[in-house]
């Protein structure tokens, strides 16, 4: 077991922790939360020991092997196999021990040690790894110095994962993984045979893979059994709570101080008053337990144009003359909401950039609409931004006609106070980049988003937001991200680009799960032949027939989201009206001052009790059939 006691750690005059308490079992899945700059990562760093802790303490069994994510690409002209068994030092060791002893009863301990860590079994289990991350057979025998920053950082979590340790930390392990990855991780962890605590904003890892949340508020650590989703609820009710108690305490703090101004100068009064002011100094103000604050996304409404915004005819499209996808043919009208699937490498960015005008077609055409706008997030931040200028001159860029105030007020929408709008761009957060970048798209007036990793310096409540802006945006989306409940939540339908082509999915994220994991399984990487001939992949892209039925999902959608939004509405009202008779009618004076208005309040709440119950009522069923639409 894992103890955290007491823990207070200050930076400067800054108090992260203080007297913070919580405990994780031995074998659990434990989740850290918190709004980005809580400390979530400072924790973890006094868990190792890495820093240490002004009061209180961190206790685990001494014979545990702790191991954390580590923020640093490795590097080396070893292959990955040798490079990713290189991590267990002590396993390296002994191989090499085992070549030079010559002592009989040494050769024999060293070979009895290496059978209990299945020494043998070595290789094998670090290429499995290896594959679930996205390394093909031919990859793993390629040096690490042959990869990029972002697929060395897969190696280090592969070498991470293969030394099983008995706690495993984890610091946004998904960040540098596409979707396919993502699906054989989230697998990976729910059966990991030690503890696991980790900090990450992916709410499907943290549904999947998590039985309990530590949530870091406040400078105290809370702890929640169940998953994300089980959390949020617990906090909603905890902070109804909060201000149900907070407005008692209010109105109580009202009622002796009006006490004490009326009776603290009558004589016959004064002790009782005095009385009363001690109590209101012995008066602990309750905490206020309030929703983390986020930002809104926002993109405007649009003009509608003409189909289709895009029409391709047999394009091959690539870098350097060399094709990674090939004759590509089809089009895409302003209702089409897509997700791109298959691994990294295989042109979902590069298909996306051909949309955008950055790359052109090696062969073939397009033809596209004369007044489309593109709105387009590039993962790499610094390809759309300029770093050497401040937020208010970027989007003044994008926006020359727009007064200074204009440019303010929208630059505030998406979280930019005066201070921040005039900071260079360089010094900003991933957070705030992602942020600025969607504040420039949505000036634009954009009639398609092309979104590729829109999601990864985004904490939940923003990628939430950015869920419902998008779900409100009138015009067409395709996005590339490695979050399944991002793309779940926004887009109708899949397509699948692999070995150079581009296809239609019809299956769901479930069926494409199921498949990612059957080909991890049997250490199948990146083969998507298979899939090729199920009845779920379909080509050329005729698409009639499936915009027919996306666009009446939606439509249906739309109508019941305004139903149950109606109804809550209602709900709010009549529960807000409940409570004010009920308060009016506690009091005993009210049947004696108007007794007329107390009657006629008692025979309102029969009535309004039944119109509870109806809209009550029409709410649920509003809630149910919204499920099954979201289901189907």
């Amino acid at each position: 077991m894992l103890r955290i006691n007491n823990l207070t750690y200050r930076i400067g005059e800054r108090v992260l922790l203080n007297e913070a308490n919580a405990t994780v079992n031995a074998g659990s899945k434990t989740a850290i939360l918190g709004r980005n700059g809580a400390g979530k990562t400072t924790l973890f760093k006094l868990i190792m020991g890495d820093l240490v802790s002004d009061e209180g303490s961190i206790d685990y069994p001494s014979s545990w092997k702790v191991s954390m994510t580590s923020q640093e690409a490795p590097s080396g002209k070893e292959n990955l196999i040798n490079k990713v068994m290189s991590a267990d030092r002590k396993l390296l060791d002994l191989l090499r021990e085992s070549e030079t002893a010559k002592n009989p009863e040494r050769i024999a301990e060293i070979h009895e040690i290496l059978a209990k860590k299945e020494a043998y079994r070595a290789p094998s289990n670090a290429a499995k790894i290896l594959a679930g991350l996205g390394f093909s057979d031919e990859d793993q025998n390629q040096s690490c110095d042959s990869f990029s920053g972002g697929w060395r950082m897969r190696i280090a979590l592969a070498s991470l994962l293969f030394l099983r340790p008995d706690l495993l930390l984890l610091d946004e392990p998904t960040n540098y993984l596409d979707l396919e990855a993502v699906i054989w991780f989230e697998d990976y962890i729910s059966s990991y045979p030690g503890t696991v605590v980790l900090i990450s904003h992916d709410r499907n890892l943290l549904n999947s893979s998590v039985d309990k949340i530590i949530h870091l508020d406040n400078t105290k650590l809370v702890s929640y059994r169940g998953n994300y989703d089980s959390f949020m609820e617990s906090r909603r009710l905890k902070i109804r709570l909060s201000e149900k108690q907070q407005a008692k305490e209010i109105s109580e703090r009202k009622r002796i101080e009006q006490f004490i101004t009326r009776f603290r100068s009558k004589a016959t009064k004064a002790k009782q008053a005095q009385s009363r002011i001690k109590m209101l100094s012995r008066m602990k103000p309750i905490t206020n337990i309030s929703e983390e604050a986020t930002v809104n996304f926002s993109f405007p409404k649009i003009e509608k144009l003409p189909p289709p915004l895009f029409n391709l005819e047999k394009v091959d499209v690539g870098y350097d003359n060399q094709a990674i996808l090939k004759n590509v043919s089809g089009r895409l009208d302003s209702d089409d909401r897509i997700a791109l699937l298959g691994a990294n490498g295989n042109g979902k960015s590069t298909f996306i950039k051909l949309l955008a005008g950055i790359l052109k077609p090696i062969s073939g055409s397009i033809q596209m609409s004369s007044k489309l706008k593109i709105g387009h997030f590039s993962q790499d931040l610094s390809e759309s931004l300029d770093l050497r200028t401040t937020p208010y001159s970027q989007i003044e860029r994008f926006s020359t006609n727009a007064k200074p105030e204009k440019i303010r007020n929208h630059l505030g929408a998406f979280g930019f106070s005066k201070e921040m709008a005039l900071k260079k761009i360089d010094h900003l957060s991933g957070g705030e980049r992602a942020r600025l970048l969607f504040a420039q798209i949505s000036i634009q007036n954009p009639h398609i988003l092309l979104l590729d990793e829109p999601t990864n310096h985004l904490d939940i409540s923003s990628r939430h937001a950015l869920v419902q802006a998008i779900n409100e945006f009138d015009g067409a989306v395709i996005i590339v991200s490695h979050d399944p409940n991002f793309l779940e939540s926004t887009v109708d339908s899949f397509w699948l680009i692999a070995n150079q082509k581009l296809q239609i999915y019809e299956g769901d994220m479930a069926d494409y799960r199921t498949f990612m994991l059957n080909q991890k399984t049997n250490n199948i990487s990146d083969d998507y032949s298979d899939m090729e001939q199920s009845s779920n992949v379909r080509n050329p892209l005729n698409k009639k027939e499936i915009r027919r039925k996306a666009a009446e999902k939606r439509a249906s959608l739309t109508a019941l989201r305004g139903a149950a939004k109606k109804a809550e509405s209602e709900l709010s009202l009549l529960i807000e009206k409940k409570e004010n008779i009920i308060e009016f009618l506690k009091d005993p004076d009210s049947y004696k001052n108007n007794p007329d208005k107390a009657l006629q309040l008692q025979k309102e709440m029969g009535k309004l009790q039944k119109q509870l119950v109806m809209v009550e009522e029409e709410w649920i069923n509003a809630q149910i059939e919204l499920e099954k639409e979201n289901d189907n």
